[in-house]
């Protein structure tokens, strides 16, 4: 097996990238892959192609993966993102979609569909090129608080007060 690495930016700390290589790849995933695992956007990532005239609705669009699908897609809607998997959500997505949409969710089921070899070239092309989408911020780390003393230091003052 082959592993592909992106460079980290040198404006992001390590903990900044450690954000990324997960949420990015479930939200890439979903809508880069073809189908039945994702909508088959843009699986080579060319920076060229345009949806111009296509929708999204992306229910959890603040969660980690929902950000990271936000940053790629810009009545009824061609897609549907449920980056939090709510029942709710996924009612209110599937009433929004046209025939032949997409409904793409981070919770997979016991049936679904997931080609073997989604890892092999998606995740070479999408780790190729990460490197450059975050030098020309094209995609950015989540943003992150760095806790004085660590998660040593929550655990403990959560212990005392708890």
């Amino acid at each position: 097996m082959v592993e592909t690495v992106a460079k980290i930016p040198e404006k992001f700390t390590y903990l900044q990238a450690a954000t990324v290589p997960l949420t990015l790849t479930t939200a890439a995933v979903g809508l880069f892959a073809d189908a039945p695992s994702g909508a088959g956007l843009n699986p080579t990532w060319d920076p060229k192609v345009q949806y111009v005239g296509q929708s999204a609705f992306i229910v959890g669009g603040s969660a980690s993966v929902g950000i990271f699908v936000v940053a790629q897609i810009c009545g009824q809607v061609n897609i549907v993102y449920d980056a939090v998997f709510s029942p709710e959500g996924q009612a209110a997505g599937y009433a929004a979609l046209v025939d032949n949409g997409h409904l793409l969710s981070v919770r997979a089921t016991p049936d679904a569909y997931v080609p073997k070899d989604v890892d092999d070239m998606f995740g070479k092309i999408l780790y190729e090129k990460l490197g450059g989408l975050l030098e020309k911020g094209t995609l950015v780390p989540l943003r992150i608080e760095e806790l004085p003393g660590g998660w040593r230091a929550l655990w403990e003052a959560q212990s005392e007060v708890g």
